[in-house]
């Protein structure tokens, strides 16, 4: 009987990292997803699902702060954290002005 051979170690390539524009706009993209979710709650367009669409949005946003927080603190999602860190502070903006568009009929 003979013996098996071992098999030759593997190449591990690291992963390739993102490029920071990319890594950016994911993040914007994962934040942005809590104010479509809030303007479409605020605007009826789901009437009878609009409590569930608010809690939801509001949930998506509180863990987009986490998850901004989280992402900066790792160097290599930085700029993912950035993107949801623009949110953060967009997100608020576009509420506003999309209640004030849809009570005022314009």
């Amino acid at each position: 009987m003979g013996q098996q051979q071992p098999e030759p170690p593997r190449i591990v390539e690291p992963p390739v990292p993102l490029r920071p524009f990319v890594a950016y706009m994911i993040g914007l993209a994962l934040g942005s997803i809590s104010a479509v979710l809030i303007v479409l709650a605020v605007g009826g367009l789901a009437s009878q699902i609009s409590g569930t669409l608010m809690t939801l949005g509001l949930m998506i946003y509180l863990l987009s702060i986490i998850g901004a927080i989280v992402c900066l603190l790792v160097a290599r999602t930085r700029f993912i954290g950035y993107g949801l860190l623009t949110m953060v502070f967009v997100a608020p903006v576009v509420w506003y002005i999309a209640c004030v568009v849809i009570y005022t009929g314009r």
